[in-house]
């Protein structure tokens, strides 16, 4: 049974959609998924050919396997690049 009441004023208007954000809007676009999805492909065949070495010299990770250098920075890298 549906009630309606007389007393809440009705629009004529349709709500306003709501805003998405930039983010969302951002990776909704095809191209930046499929640059993402690139990207992602590369760092795993990077990890994967690699076999633990890199054809450049960098002393500064000299101790750090090549998954770690490619993966997301932490907050480890944050603070010594400052």
């Amino acid at each position: 049974m549906t009630h309606t009441r007389s007393d809440i004023p009705t629009t004529s208007q349709p709500l306003p959609p709501r805003q998405r954000s930039w983010l969302v809007t951002l990776l909704s676009q095809r191209s930046v998924q499929v640059i993402l999805l690139a990207w992602l492909v590369a760092n795993a065949l990077l990890v994967v050919l690699s076999q633990d070495k890199l054809p450049f010299d960098r002393p500064a990770l000299g101790g750090i396997s090549v998954a770690e250098q490619v993966s997301p920075p932490t907050s480890r890298w944050s603070r010594s690049s400052c």
